[in-house]
C-alpha cells in the first residue's frame, strides 16, 4: 500500500507507514491493504478558543482523489474527571466545538465514533503555552530565515512546537485595464476590478521544533519557524507571517521529533522505519491498526509580523515564471486582408486577456497576453486582507 498525500507533515507520516530502506514494499500487519487509515489533526484547546479537529482517510498512489474527508463521524472530549463535551461537524472532515476553559489539573482526550469503530487518544495533561517574545528574520543571499524567542519563568513548558500562516503580496508582470463581457471588450472599473494586485496564503507543511530540555532555564533563541529562498515571489512585494507556538508534552515531542526526522528525508523516504512513529490515538475495537496523528491538549500563542520588500537584500527578486509576453490582437488582422478577427478568436474566448487598446481615432485591437499574466484571481484574491499594513 502506498499512500498519495496527507496534508502537511502527515503526509510523511503516511508514507513513512508503507515504505522502508532498501526500496521494497513494506506493509505492516497493522495496515489495512486499502489504504484507508483514519488520520486525526488537532488540538483540544484548554482555553475559551475553539477547538477544531480535522479527520480524513490515506488513499493509495492509484487513487485519483487528492483529500478523502472523513464524514458523518461523532467527536466528544472527555476528562478524566467525568467531564465531556460535543464536537459538531462542519464539513470537508471538520469538526468543531465553542471554547471550553478545562481545568488544568485533569487530563483529556478525544472519542471518535465513525462507521462501526471507535478511537480513543490517550489521557493527556494539559499544556499552556507561554507567550511568543519576539519574532524576527535574517537575511542572506542564500535565504530568509524567519524565528522565534521565548521563555517560560515557571521552567515548566521545555518542549515546543511551531507552525503558521504566512500571506504575501503579489503582481502580475503585466496589468489590465480592460476585460471582454459578453463578446465586448470594456474597461475595467479599477478601483472594484483590479486584477493586477493579489495576496495568497499558506499553512506550514514541515515540523518545527525547540526545546530547553538541556538548558538551565526554559528559555527559546531564534527557534527557526521557516525558510524562503531570495527568488520565491512571497518576498516579491510585501510579505507577512503569523507564527503559532504550541506546548507539547515530552511523549508528544518524541513523535513530533519522529515526524520531522521523516520530514528531512523527504527525499530518501526509503531509509524510514515506519514502526518507530506511533502516535496516541487507538482503535478500541482494533488495538493493532495504525492510526495517522496526535492528540495534544493546551492552548497556542501566536504572533504576526510584516516584511516589506525595501528591507530585503537588493539582490531578492522574483522571475517571472511563467515567460510573460504580449502580443495585439486585432479586430481586422492586416495579414489576413481583415479575414481574420483575433479579439473574437482570442480575447472574447478567454485565451488571451486585453491589457489596453492601441489604434489612434478607432480602436483597431488590443494588446493582449495569456490571463496568467495579468489575472491574480488566477493564484489569488485581490480584495486586501484585514490585517494587511
Amino acid at each position: 500500500m502506498v499512500i498519495k498525500k496527507i496534508n502537511g507533515y502527515l503526509l510523511i507520516f503516511a508514507i513513512a507507514l508503507v515504505v522502508v530502506a532498501c526500496r521494497e514494499v513494506y506493509t505492516p500487519p497493522t495496515t489495512s491493504s486499502n489504504g484507508n487509515n483514519l488520520v486525526v489533526e488537532g488540538l483540544i484547546n484548554s482555553s475559551a478558543d475553539s477547538t477544531i479537529i480535522t479527520l480524513s482517510r490515506t488513499v493509495k498512489l492509484n487513487d485519483s482523489t487528492i483529500l478523502k474527508p472523513e464524514l458523518g463521524a461523532i467527536l466528544s472530549v472527555e476528562g478524566d474527571g467525568g467531564s465531556t463535551y460535543n464536537l459538531t461537524e462542519l464539513g470537508k472532515g471538520k469538526y468543531f466545538s465553542v471554547g471550553h476553559v478545562l481545568p488544568t489539573a485533569n487530563k483529556y482526550r478525544l472519542r471518535i465514533k465513525t462507521g462501526n469503530s471507535t478511537y480513543l487518544s490517550d489521557y493527556v495533561e494539559v499544556k499552556l503555552s507561554p507567550p511568543i517574545d519576539s519574532l524576527g528574520w535574517k537575511a542572506d543571499d542564500n535565504q530568509l530565515v524567519i524565528y522565534a524567542n521565548t521563555h517560560d519563568p515557571n521552567n515548566k513548558t521545555i518542549y515546543y512546537k511551531y507552525g503558521y500562516v504566512d500571506t504575501w503580496e503579489f503582481q502580475t508582470p503585466y496589468q489590465s485595464f480592460y476585460k471582454s463581457v459578453n463578446n465586448v471588450v470594456v474597461p475595467r472599473n479599477m478601483i472594484t476590478d483590479d486584477v493586477h494586485t493579489c495576496w495568497q496564503s499558506s499553512v506550514s507543511s514541515h515540523v518545527n521544533l525547540a526545546s530547553s530540555a538541556k538548558l538551565s532555564e526554559d528559555v527559546i533563541y531564534q527557534a527557526p519557524v521557516t525558510t524562503i529562498l531570495p527568488n520565491s515571489e512571497k518576498l516579491s512585494v510585501d510579505y507577512s507571517i503569523l507564527v503559532k507556538q504550541y506546548a507539547l508534552t515530552k511523549e508528544a515531542f518524541a513523535f513530533w521529533t519522529n515526524m520531522q526526522k521523516n520530514t528531512e528525508q523527504l527525499g530518501s523516504i526509503f531509509d524510514a522505519q515506519p514502526s518507530q512513529m506511533q502516535g496516541n490515538i487507538h482503535n478500541v475495537n482494533s488495538p493493532a491498526e495504525v492510526v495517522v496523528g496526535y492528540i495534544s491538549v493546551g492552548t497556542f500563542s501566536s504572533q504576526r509580523i510584516f516584511i516589506k520588500k525595501e528591507q530585503l537584500p537588493k539582490s531578492y527578486f522574483s522571475p517571472d515564471v511563467y515567460a510573460c509576453q504580449t502580443d495585439s490582437m486585432w479586430y481586422s488582422h492586416p495579414m489576413t486582408h481583415g479575414e481574420v478577427n483575433d479579439v473574437a478568436n482570442y480575447i472574447y474566448t478567454g485565451l488571451r486577456i486585453p491589457l489596453y487598446p492601441f489604434g489612434m481615432a478607432v480602436v483597431l485591437g488590443y494588446v493582449s497576453t495569456s490571463p496568467i499574466c495579468a489575472d491574480c484571481t488566477l493564484r489569488g484574491i485581490n480584495k486586501k486582507p484585514t490585517f494587511w499594513q
